[in-house]
């Protein structure tokens, strides 16, 4: 059996690494439409930081020892045999939420990331078939997308963010253009979702952080397209509503 090193997450709460099987193909529950991958980059969310700082006690754990990281761009290797929309070579961007009934309320209405009959641990690969902190992982083919040749392996880390936060901005909160926006925090999230509400005539756009923020994080919102960065530790929000 061949092995391949991970970042595993442990049923106690802890993270590490640890060699463990490489997935095979027709040995997972997407079989026969499964895909195994190599995987060229997995992004750090912060979700993976939040629970790598965070005490063991605080941490909800998957009942199992399961390969996270779900930020994922990969290169096809193998297909299943009734796998029809990718094929080997294939540089592909990964869907966290694999695992979904299909029946209830919200899968019919498209919304699977949250099946009313599947906890999230249990609806996502990295806590489940295992993510992309390791060289090879295993995927449905109806949760990867191909990635055209204008896009490079490195920028699309930061498409699955992307597409959540077009989500958030278009899909959810409708935002128009010509209409302001305020956006609590300059992390990855909170940037990206301002590029997006500048590229749709959103304005103005105004970011907000903290001291520990401004001499990076705010300083790139205001270089990516905010029309105002505040420090919130600093300067009254409101001010600016009111000196506009």
């Amino acid at each position: 059996m061949e092995m391949m090193k991970g970042l595993v997450s442990f049923p106690n709460g802890d993270l590490g690494l640890k060699e463990v099987p490489a997935p095979q193909l027709g040995k997972n529950p997407y079989a026969p439409h499964d895909v195994l991958v190599e995987v060229l980059y997995c992004g750090v969310c912060g979700s993976d930081i939040h629970r790598w700082n965070s005490p063991k006690s605080e941490v909800k754990a998957p009942n199992r020892e399961v390969v996270v990281g779900h930020e994922i761009v990969s290169v096809v290797k193998e297909v299943g045999s009734e796998v029809t929309t990718v094929k080997p070579g294939d540089r592909v961007v990964h869907e966290i939420v694999t695992n979904y009934c299909g029946h209830c309320a919200a899968c019919r209405e498209g919304r699977y990331n949250i099946c009313n009959n599947m906890l999230p641990m249990e609806g996502r690969a990295h806590f489940t078939t295992g993510g992309g902190f390791a060289k090879y992982t295993v995927w449905p083919e109806w949760q990867l997308h191909k990635l055209p040749d204008n896009i490079t392996s490195k920028e699309a880390v930061l498409m699955e963010p992307t597409a959540g936060s077009i989500h958030t901005i278009v899909s959810r909160m409708g935002i128009r253009p010509g209409e302001s926006v305020a956006i609590l925090g300059p992390g990855a999230r909170g940037i990206l979702m301002t590029q997006i509400c500048k590229s749709i005539g959103a304005g103005p756009v105004i970011i907000t952080g903290v001291n520990r923020d401004e001499k990076f994080r705010l300083k790139t919102a205001l270089e990516l397209g905010a029309d105002y960065a505040i420090n919130v530790e600093k300067e009254d929000l409101q001010s600016i509503n009111e000196k506009n």
